[in-house]
């Protein structure tokens, strides 16, 4: 029997929870499985291994042995093999009895290490999380749920909205990878990345490795779009902080938490719409023209007015640009009753 600290354990497992899927996509998908000392995961988009207290070989329903871990309190508990080779935890009064499968299905070994690892510029994450708020949720146009990643910028769009963050990334070849890949590169806090033919792999001195599959179908060519010719506008004082209030009625949707922009001559008018609730906020700016709307997430606002606060705005498009971040929106008519 050996004595394991319950944090620790729980720390490494949450560190690879990226590589689960709820329903099994993969054989053992929904599993962890460990092995020489590390847990993997893997559901085809993402895989993941980090270093693992328990000393065992085999794969256990992640669902139950999270659920144990986090409704127990104890600082350390006791894991061992019984005689029909199960997983045997305890704890104060308490024992959890876990099947487990000898028999690895899950192709852990399909995927190789890169051969070298890059350093991530300081500003990757970042650009990231600002670009992935434009990528698109057609699954019918793959190509704009993804983020494009090329040698000096990061980019994403829905057709409406283009977002792209200049900097040098180092990879060989322009990749994509999926969106909802982005937060957790950003949760795991990676420094350092690797390639190989189908996967990119992202690493931090401490945490887990994290491999997304890299898709290399060709990104539209985005540079026209930021040649706008119009009106320089002014972005009103005081729009990140209305920025920030009317996120809290955009948060009720994580995925879709887009505040609407609405011009018209001399305000702007920010609303943030949510389950049962609305908040709208004006400001003075310096814009004449025909009353138009934009969405754009509250983290791309706040980034464009935290250090600038000016754009171009022509009758079909607004421009905004931010030290690295470039972001071009369509200009609509404003929806009368908040959908989007």
């Amino acid at each position: 029997m050996s004595t394991i600290k319950r944090e620790q354990l729980l720390q490494e497992l949450n560190s690879v929870v990226p590589g689960l899927s709820e329903r099994e996509i993969v054989e053992q998908s929904s599993c962890f499985v460990f092995k020489d000392g590390k847990v993997y995961t893997f559901n085809d988009e993402i895989a993941c291994w980090a270093k693992s207290s328990l000393p065992f070989t085999g794969v256990i329903s992640a669902k139950k042995l999270i659920g144990f871990l986090q409704g127990t309190s104890e600082d350390k508990l006791n894991v061992a093999l019984s005689k029909n080779g199960k997983l045997v935890i305890k704890g104060n009064h308490k024992q959890a009895t876990y099947s487990l499968a000898s028999k690895i299905t899950l192709p852990i070994n399909s995927i190789k290490s890169p051969k070298t690892w890059k350093s991530l510029p300081s500003d990757f994450l970042d650009g990231l999380l600002l670009v992935a708020d434009c990528a698109g949720r057609d699954e019918s146009n793959f190509v704009l749920t993804c983020i494009h990643i090329a040698a000096e910028k990061l980019e994403a769009s829905d057709n409406d909205r283009i977002a792209k963050f200049n900097t040098k990334t180092d990879v060989r070849q322009s990749m994509l990878i999926r969106k909802d890949t982005v937060k957790h590169l950003a949760a795991a806090g990676v420094t350092k990345f690797g390639e190989t033919i189908d996967w990119v792999h992202f690493r931090s001195d401490k945490g887990p490795i994290i491999c997304c599959r890299r898709y290399t179908e060709s990104f539209p060519n985005t540079d026209k779009a930021f040649e706008i010719h119009g009106k320089k506008m002014t972005l009103p004082s005081g729009l990140e902080k209305a920025a920030r209030r009317a996120a809290i009625f955009s948060a009720d949707n994580p995925e879709d938490s887009d505040i609407f922009v609405t011009l018209s001559t001399d305000r702007a008018l920010i609303r943030g719409t949510g389950i049962g609730a609305d908040y709208q906020e004006a400001k003075k700016i310096a814009y004449t023209g025909k009353k138009m709307t934009f969405l754009i997430s509250p983290t791309q606002l706040i980034a464009l007015t935290h250090k600038h606060n000016s754009g171009i705005v022509s009758p079909e498009k607004l421009k905004c640009k931010s030290g690295q971040f470039e972001f071009v929106a369509s200009l609509g008519v404003a929806p009368q009753d908040g959908s989007k």
